[in-house]
C-alpha cells in the first residue's frame, strides 16, 4: 500500500488556504467570524500559515450543543471558524483524494459527489434492474459510533496512507483534542475532519464485505449499512461474523436492532427514503417533519420568515424530486411556491 509524503507544503500554501477559506465559508458569509477574515484576508491566512509552520497550532475550545436527530439526542461539537475550520478544510482538500482512494464506491456521506441523492440513485437502480438478486436485506447500525472510535486505532489507520510527519502531528492533535466518552475514545460529531475519519475508520469493513463475502450490493452512509443478497441464511452468517469482527478489530458494538428481511414485503428504510424494487417513497418521519416546519412558517409574516420558507421549499423540493412523490409534491409545495413568488414580486415593484 502506497504511503504519501511531501504533503505539508501543499496544505500550508497560500492558494490552498484561500481555497479552504472559500469552502469553509460557503453559506456562512454573514457570520461575524467569517466577515472578520474577509475584512483582512491576506493577514488572516498568513497568520494560519505561520501557526502551522511554527508548530504552534492547537485545536481551539469546542462549543457543545445537543440536537435531536432521528429520534436520538446527539452531542454536537463546533470549533471557532478562525483558525480551526479553515485549517481542517485545508487538510481535507489535500488529503481527501488519498483517503477516497481507499474507499469502495458504496461509501457515502461527506464525500464530494457521494451524498444522499447519489446513494438513492444507485440503490434504486440496483433494486429495479436486479430483482432476482436483491431479495433480502441485512440492515445494521453501530452503537454510539463517533464516541466509540478508538484514538490509537484511528491514528494507525491514518498512517497506512500518510507518512508526512508534520501532517500526522496535526491530525493526531485534532483526534486527541477531545475525549467524548472516556480516555482515548471518541471523535466529535461536527468536526469537518471527523466526517472523513469516520469513513476511513470503517473502510476495512467495507472491503471485507465486498471482497471476502463477495457481496455485490452494499451501501454505507456513515454508520448505517445495508447488505443485500438473494439468500437470507447467508446474510445471517455475515451478520454474526461482522459483529465479532467489529468488536475484535475496532472495539465497536453492532446495535441489537439489526434486521434481515424480504425487500419486496417491507422495503429498505435508508437515507431518508423507503426503497422497493418498483418505487421509492419518502420516509414518513421526514414527511411529518416537512409538514410541521411549513405549517409553522405559514403563520409568520416577516421578511426573514419568507427567506427561510424559500430555503425550506427548495430543500424539500430536492428531497421530493428524487422519489415517487408526485402527489405529495403537488399537495404540499405549490401554495408555498406561489406565496414566495408573490412576495418576491412585491419587493421588485418600485
Amino acid at each position: 500500500m502506497k504511503r504519501h509524503g511531501n504533503l505539508w507544503e501543499k496544505i500550508v500554501s497560500y492558494e490552498n488556504l484561500l481555497a479552504a477559506h472559500k469552502a469553509a465559508s460557503q453559506g456562512k458569509r454573514h457570520y461575524r467570524s467569517v466577515m472578520r477574515v474577509d475584512g483582512n484576508i491576506e493577514q488572516s491566512l498568513l497568520e494560519i500559515q505561520r501557526l502551522l509552520n511554527a508548530g504552534e497550532f492547537k485545536t481551539g475550545r469546542y462549543k457543545r450543543s445537543n440536537i435531536v436527530e432521528r429520534g436520538k439526542e446527539r452531542e454536537i461539537f463546533s470549533l471557532p471558524y478562525f483558525p480551526d475550520r479553515v485549517i481542517q478544510h485545508a487538510f481535507v482538500q489535500v488529503l481527501a483524494p488519498i483517503w477516497q482512494s481507499s474507499m469502495i464506491r458504496g461509501t457515502y456521506s461527506s464525500i464530494p459527489g457521494r451524498g444522499i441523492h447519489d446513494a438513492k440513485t444507485r440503490l434504486s437502480k440496483e433494486l429495479k434492474e436486479n430483482p432476482n438478486e436483491t431479495v433480502y436485506c441485512l440492515k445494521i447500525d453501530i452503537r454510539k459510533f463517533y464516541p466509540s472510535i478508538n484514538h490509537q486505532k484511528m491514528m494507525l489507520i491514518i498512517r497506512e496512507k500518510i507518512k508526512d510527519k508534520r501532517v500526522l502531528a496535526v491530525l493526531d492533535e485534532v483526534i486527541s483534542s477531545v475525549h467524548v466518552t472516556s480516555k482515548n475514545t471518541g471523535i466529535p460529531i461536527g468536526n469537518y475532519l471527523s466526517q472523513w475519519f469516520a469513513n476511513i475508520y470503517l473502510a476495512e469493513m467495507d472491503w471485507k464485505i465486498k471482497q471476502f463475502y463477495k457481496i455485490k450490493y452494499y451501501h454505507r452512509y456513515c454508520d448505517d449499512a445495508i447488505i443485500i443478497d438473494k439468500y437470507k441464511s447467508y446474510l445471517h452468517v455475515i451478520r454474526r461474523d461482522l459483529s465479532t469482527f467489529l468488536e475484535d478489530e475496532f472495539k465497536l458494538d453492532m446495535k441489537d436492532n439489526w434486521q434481515v428481511f424480504p425487500i419486496a414485503k417491507r422495503g429498505i428504510d435508508f437515507i431518508g427514503y423507503r426503497f422497493w424494487h418498483d418505487k421509492v417513497l419518502l420516509r414518513k418521519r421526514i414527511k411529518k417533519r416537512m409538514a410541521k416546519k411549513l405549517s409553522v412558517q405559514k403563520g409568520k409574516r416577516s421578511e426573514a420568515s419568507y427567506r427561510s420558507s424559500e430555503k425550506a421549499v427548495a430543500s424539500y423540493n430536492g428531497w421530493l424530486s428524487h422519489g415517487s412523490t408526485r402527489n405529495l409534491r403537488n399537495k404540499m409545495l405549490p401554495p408555498w411556491i406561489e406565496m414566495i413568488n408573490y412576495e418576491n414580486s412585491k419587493q421588485r415593484t418600485p
